[in-house]
């Protein structure tokens, strides 16, 4: 039996230590015009550490990249849980969950969060988070659907 007969028993997310991932693929020193700059100096000040969501316990973009090429992927692109805040985080997993989401919802899930909502996002926000494709995998820097990425579609 494959794994789409059988469905999916476990769905769970776990810390993706991005940062030293990256580091650890690249040499310890590299010389730069003359001088040695050391790993630690090379350091992607936008690569971040995220929550990669697991099923059945292998991770996600193992399924997508089935040999270690999601390392290169991951220099370029984050997951978006944990990157930003924790009102991003919540609204994102409503959207796996399938909850619609409102005005009202949005500004509570705001408030208990303590994050600052802009009033003039409010709109945008809430055709981004009811669209039926969600964001998993996006750019390092800002996350914006706009620079690519890959998506579930429910």
């Amino acid at each position: 039996m494959n794994n789409e007969e059988k469905g999916i028993n476990e769905f769970s997310i776990k810390h993706f230590d991005n940062k030293s991932k990256q580091l650890s693929i690249r040499s310890n020193e590299l010389v730069v015009n003359g001088g040695t700059k050391f790993s630690h100096e090379l350091q992607d000040r936008h690569l971040n550490n995220f929550y990669e969501i697991h099923v059945d316990g292998v991770m996600l973009i193992k399924y997508i990249w089935k040999e270690s090429g999601y390392l290169g992927f991951l220099s370029g692109n984050n997951g978006p849980l944990g990157v930003y805040s924790k009102a991003n985080d919540q609204l994102i997993i409503n959207s796996l969950l399938g909850k619609r989401l409102n005005e009202k919802t949005l500004i509570k899930i705001y408030e208990e969060s303590s994050t600052e909502l802009y009033k003039e996002r409010i709109p945008l926000m809430l055709e981004e988070y009811n669209k039926p494709n969600i964001l998993i995998y996006g750019c390092k820097i800002c996350g914006d659907r706009g620079c690519g990425g890959i998506y579930v579609v429910f």
